[in-house]
């Protein structure tokens, strides 16, 4: 049945849509005054989102329950019509009732996740069905999807706040939580082209400006009265201008020329404005910011607002300023491309395109090869493959395809890369490469069109992109000149081997199929000249690869891969230190995170170590679930026969799911035929040294079984310089990932004062998101007393402003303090491990502390000493006089401070827009008797009321079950905090009308007068019908003390019922050494209630694996 008609449309009151476009589309511009048009023969951008052409017959839907989020449908999308959407749970719970939403991953943990289609928008190509792993999406009719209410619900969709700002849109993933500036385009379902260029606009879009040259793409993306570039919620989108079909380059070129000369001038005109001393010293602060930073868009585009607000304020207070505000649209750094098909990029207009790429000039190229004329109805092009059957080449084409790549990279200043969206990965990384490259770029994006007859349809072009991959028909490089700069080889050939048959391919697609039909006498010779071709062409690419590991300097001993899965940084931390060691042994090394590469990639690879922590009720890190969820699919026999490999887990032995993750990669791996080559190694938080004990008595194993040479001790080599920069401005520095986070009360004692241990509450101010069982991440900050004591005893100024030129991926400030930068970034006062003093021992000059520095970096000597004693890194260096390591030495040897992790006590729906906390101040006594107190504890202990804190939110591993089943808690100290969030929630559920279950807590502190923490309102709780309570105070009776495990198994019919009858949860919070005695004490219970030892065994073990038994502890 019909689902849109043709008759007249509501008003949009958009006037250009309402009397312009519209007429258009009804094929009645011809009736349009020339008043009527814009001055300027302009258009305005985004009006194809106005379109609704309701061209498809049938449109995706989505299965919620089978995604797992990974965004490959939204990145695929021809014409942007489905796309990710995040939500809070008020705006989950304000969607219309056919919105449905599930629990979100990764970075956007807390709130909800949604894919949701455009019907009306939707061509029906299918891209994202056949794209999507998971099964997660079908066809359905489109009067199925209407009625299903799929068009209010793209509308609600569209009233959700773009938030892609909260996550990294340099992944695949994050890149679709980016709002695409390219949507509803008139290109052919299916298209190969459009999904390229949506891709960068997610990237880059709020400051592009194209220069588009006429072919499918000027007609796609530039249709007069259709334009489906758009802008962003700020107004900020790319602006588009089309050339004449043969100076495309040209006309990019001269957009590039006139934006680098205006905003020469617009740097030395803030040169001036500094100079001459007019202006706030605000606005002089945050010019002399953009001249430094002015190439960096990510950099520019955190204050470029504020600059922009600050010239307005101030620009009638000098004409310098005056002329600054006058030039604030070149403030963002603005990236410059140009985008043609292959026919004008090989053909037509190659002169300019060559003159622009040996400029030197910083312009991006994209080149859209479909490998023919597409628009004008697939004529060859020098880019179409010998025995391609095209028009102008009906007999096929009898020349090899035109290699403008390597024309490119022979002027060696070039960036040039060719992609694929069949590795989207590839596809970001080399964009993002190519954009920050300071000179000219080239990208080849393979681009399957209707033209070129796919067998198995346009529906399959991801999958045709692939096989043209793995056959070598599309090979996967990237040439960056950069790292010819640093020495390294700036060929690299990311397609590592031919894995199928180019013939084969060539069977799949009409324009090489019909060269049987139209050359039966020549077919089989050109088809076999082309594969000799496609053999040589990646002969030759090797080649560049291997020649230059012959005569580089670097090591050239075998390649190893560490990959790492991290929560905290622990893993990541581990899986860096490895891989210096492997590189002090002469080994090629790469670190990554398990979700930074492609895992088609994993069965290339060689030889590959893996670091990977386990959250929680065994869940996997956040960095580390795609790789893990694609090892889960279905694979060849013996996928990874090639692959050799170890893993190492990072863990807690008083957690049921110990070393989980590590346990079943492990298993994995060796199902799919990898190499083994030494045993599991698993590190326990609860040893003396934590992950560190098993990881030095594993790690011999791995050096023996590679026979490895025993490295000589030498010191590494910095990756960061630091300068003294007097002048400069200091930047404000907030952790990425963080939130700054006010306190609203300061922290409120709740034990008395003349008590020893202190248990605080604090009130806090904040929008982030979270849900209960989640924790604050707090980033604390070294005393600024005990900073300024330290660098002066060093021998520093901590007033004494550097640079710091950073070449790794640690995150340090850029210009900054000393002072600052050890108390907000250092963790001068945290605890060393032996790489440290491994270090360290370079820059002793006494001979005894050199030798007891070099036992301390084998663990032996002082080192468990130190470990008792919790000496930090300004102990040692004072203990070790002698060595003193230069000031960008100390910096590297030192890592950044952590943050640390308290459960939220607070529910979101109690009290929106707050977060509390419960937390007690550690302290302790060392056995010198030494007394310490942590370092967050430091901070917090005097926290204020207006105090603004770096915050985070942690997820919570622990699972839950519906509102109205019962749960069961057990917690001792502050582990209070998350069970009081629990029953704040349900008691609000309650008072809303909703039905939710009841509550057993069992809580144990020391003394019942001096910690009955939260005593009133969980009595309150108690007197609603809510809650069950139960206390333990082990000190009040020192001839008799009661811990919770004894008040557990006090308790047998509440806990049978609750965690029995009914099937509720249970959930344990406090020490490392609580969990088991709890467990026992609940087994205990069930045995009276009538179960056998191994019934109740059995029961418990089923109540972890299903999530009903979880537990956090430290």
């Amino acid at each position: 049945r019909r689902v849109h008609g043709d008759a007249p449309k509501a008003p949009t009151g958009n006037t250009f849509v309402d009397s312009i476009m519209r007429p258009l589309m009804t094929m009645d511009g011809g009736e349009l005054p020339v008043s009527s048009m814009l001055t300027g023969g302009q258009f305005p951008t985004g009006t194809t989102k106005f379109t609704k052409r309701a061209i498809a017959a049938s449109v995706p839907e989505w299965i919620s329950e089978n995604c797992t989020q990974c965004n490959y449908c939204s990145m695929v999308c021809p014409h942007a019509v489905i796309r990710p959407f995040v939500l809070t749970d008020t705006e989950a719970e304000a969607a219309p009732s056919t919105f449905e939403t599930r629990k979100a991953k990764g970075d956007f943990v807390g709130m909800n996740y949604r894919i949701q289609i455009a019907p009306y928008d939707c061509t029906g190509c299918e891209v994202c069905v056949e794209v999507c792993p998971d099964d997660a999406l079908k066809m359905v009719d489109v009067a199925k999807s209407v009625d299903a209410g799929e068009v209010q619900n793209w509308d609600y969709a569209l009233t959700i706040p773009a938030r892609g700002h909260l996550t990294d849109r340099t992944s695949v993933k994050g890149s679709q939580f980016q709002t695409p500036l390219l949507e509803f385009s008139g290109a052919c379902e299916g298209c190969g082209e459009t999904p390229y260029v949506k891709l960068i606009t997610q990237l880059f879009g709020e400051r592009m400006v194209i220069a588009n040259a006429t072919g499918c793409s000027s007609i796609w993306g530039g249709t007069a009265g259709f334009a489906p570039y758009t802008t962003n919620a700020k107004g900020h989108g790319p602006a588009w201008g089309n050339s004449l079909f043969e100076d495309n380059a040209e006309y990019g070129f001269g957009m590039a020329v006139a934006t680098a000369a205006r905003r020469q001038t617009m740097a030395t005109t803030a040169q001036a404005v500094i100079d001459a001393e007019v202006g706030s010293p605000a606005l002089r602060k945050m010019l002399a910011q953009w001249i430094r930073e002015r190439d960096s868009g990510d950099k520019v585009a955190k204050y470029m607002e504020a600059l922009e607000a600050a010239l307005c304020a101030e620009r009638h207070d000098h004409s310098l300023i005056g002329q600054l505000y006058d030039m604030r649209d070149i403030i963002p750094n603005i990236s410059q491309w140009v985008i043609g098909g292959d026919g004008w990029a090989n053909d037509i207009g190659f002169g300019g395109l060559d003159h622009v790429l040996s400029s030197g000039q910083n312009v991006n190229v994209l080149v859209l090869d479909t490998e023919m004329y597409s628009n004008t109805g697939g004529q060859a092009s020098k880019s179409t493959n010998m025995g391609t059957v095209a028009k102008f080449a009906l007999g096929g084409k009898r020349q090899q395809k035109k290699d403008i790549g390597a024309m490119a990279m022979s002027y060696g200043n070039v960036y040039v890369a060719s992609i694929s969206m069949g590795n989207m990965a590839h596809a970001v990384r080399a964009f993002l490469e190519a954009e920050s490259y300071p000179g000219a770029s080239l990208l080849l994006c393979y681009s399957p069109c209707i033209e070129h007859g796919l067998r198995t349809g346009m529906s399959k072009q991801v999958q045709e992109q692939q096989a043209a991959i793995d056959c070598g028909y599309w090979p996967l490089y990237r040439f960056d000149p950069r790292l010819a700069d640093a020495g390294e080889n700036p060929f690299q050939l990311d397609s590592k081997r031919i894995k199928g048959d180019v013939a084969e391919f060539l069977k799949r697609e009409n324009r090489f199929i019909n060269l049987d039909k139209n050359a039966p006498k020549s077919a089989d010779q050109l088809r076999t000249s082309f594969g000799e071709h496609v053999q040589a062409r990646f002969n030759r690419y090797k080649r560049m690869v291997t020649s230059f590991k012959d005569v580089a300097a670097a090591p050239t001993g075998p390649r190893v891969t560490i990959l790492y899965g991290s929560e905290t940084g622990n893993a990541e931390g581990l899986a860096k230190e490895l891989g210096t060691d492997f590189e002090r042994r002469d080994y090629s090394v790469s670190v990554q995170a398990f979700d930074d590469i492609d895992p088609a990639e994993l069965p290339d690879m060689g030889l590959v170590v893996f670091c990977v922590s386990t959250c929680g009720q065994g869940a996997w890190p956040r960095n580390s679930k795609l790789l893990w969820e694609d090892l889960q699919r279905e694979k060849p026999e013996g996928w990874l026969k090639d692959l050799k490999y170890a893993v190492f887990g990072l863990g807690d032995s008083s957690y049921y799911f110990f070393n989980l993750t590590a346990k079943s990669l492990d298993a994995r791996l060796a199902e799919l035929g990898g190499q083994r080559i030494v045993p599991l190694g698993l590190g326990d938080d609860g040893d003396e040294d934590r992950f560190e004990t098993g990881f030095n008595n594993w790690i011999p194993s791995v050096w023996s079984t590679l026979g490895t040479k025993t490295p000589e001790s030498k010191l590494f080599d910095p990756t960061i310089t630091v300068s003294y920069t007097p002048d400069a401005n200091e930047e404000e520095f907030h952790w990425s990932n963080s939130t700054p986070t006010k306190s609203k009360t300061g922290a409120v004692r709740i034990t008395p004062e003349d008590y020893g241990r202190n248990f605080v509450i604090i009130e806090w101010e904040s929008q982030m998101n979270y849900r209960i069982g989640d924790s604050l991440g707090i980033y604390p900050c070294n005393a600024s007393d005990a900073v300024v004591d330290f660098l002066k005893w060093y021998g520093l100024d901590p007033a004494a402003m550097i640079t710091i030129e950073n070449r790794g991926t640690r995150e340090l400030p850029e210009v900054t303090t000393l002072a600052h930068l050890f108390e907000k970034v250092v963790d001068i006062f945290g605890k060393p491990n032996r790489r440290f003093y491994q270090s360290l021992v370079h820059f002793a000059t006494d001979s005894s502390e050199k030798e007891a520095l070099l036992a301390m970096g084998q663990g032996e000597g002082d080192y468990s000493l130190a470990l008792s004693e919790t000496w930090h890194y300004a102990d040692i260096l004072k203990r070790f006089q002698s060595a003193k390591p230069p000031l960008q030495f100390l910096i590297e040897m030192v890592p950044n401070i952590k943050p640390r992790y308290y459960s939220i006590s607070s529910s979101p729906k109690q009290t929106p827009g707050e977060i509390h906390s419960l937390v007690l101040i550690d302290t302790w006594d060392t056995p010198s008797g030494v007394h310490r107190t942590g370092l967050t504890c430091t901070m917090l202990e005097k926290l204020k009321a207006g105090d603004v804190v770096d915050g985070c939110i942690h997820p919570t591993a622990m699972e839950f079950p519906e509102d109205s089943r019962p749960m069961v808690c057990a917690g001792i100290g502050s582990g209070l905090a998350p069970f009081v969030a629990f029953l704040r929630e349900r008691s609000w559920k309650r008072a809303n009308g909703q039905t939710v279950g009841n509550v057993a807590l069992y809580f144990g502190n020391r003394y019942e007068k001096k910690e009955y923490l939260m005593e009133e309102e969980l009595k309150k709780y108690v007197d609603e019908g809510l809650l069950t309570l139960r206390t333990a105070f082990s000190r009040d009776d020192p001839k008799k003390k009661v811990y919770v495990q004894n008040i557990v198994g006090m308790e047998p019919d509440v806990n049978y019922d609750y965690l029995v009858t009914q099937k509720g949860s249970m959930y344990v919070c406090g020490s490392r050494e609580m969990p088991k005695p709890v467990q026992n004490a609940l087994k205990k219970c069930f045995m009276e209630k009538g179960m056998s030892e191994k019934e109740a065994d059995d029961w418990i073990i089923d109540m972890f694996t299903t999530g009903r038994y979880n537990i956090e502890s430290w």
